[in-house]
């Protein structure tokens, strides 16, 4: 098998660190800003999702209701923000996300002007407080 593959040790390794080493994520992008959808895919073997509030009608409810879907089964959910203003970062990570996606970024320089943006605990434009308990993961029985 693959060692690039998420695997078992996808229930005890965060998102992060599956991403920063490099192992193979296979996600998909919800356009339906309806938690019964997400719901049915948060199920599926899929590593994450992604909530695409650029280009479909995700507003504040509908987003927090999206991520709450996912997060109640322990999968890892972003949200494509619409811009790549503080205050769409933060709505989304308030609502529980695992991090964003900002489009329209086409530079080194503009990614790391805003990567601070999803930082948390502290750093960045995060505070450290957390709006949603944390999502813990347990493997199906």
């Amino acid at each position: 098998m693959d060692s690039r593959l998420s695997g078992a040790n996808a229930l005890t390794e965060t998102f992060k660190q599956r991403l920063a080493a490099g192992k193979l994520l296979v996600g998909s992008f919800v356009k339906t800003p309806s938690p019964i959808i997400v719901e049915v895919l948060a199920l599926t073997d899929l590593d994450c999702l992604c909530l695409d509030a650029e280009h479909a009608p995700f507003d504040r409810g509908t987003l927090d209701l999206g991520i709450l879907a996912a997060r109640a089964v322990g999968k890892d959910v972003l949200v494509r923000i619409p811009s790549g203003s503080p205050e769409h970062s933060l709505n989304a990570l308030d609502c529980g996300a695992t991090g964003i996606v900002v489009p329209h970024v086409r530079s080194a320089d503009e990614a790391r002007a805003v990567a601070p943006m999803s930082e948390r605990r502290g750093t960045g434009l995060r505070d450290s407080r957390e709006s949603r308990a944390p999502a813990t993961r347990s493997s199906p029985n």
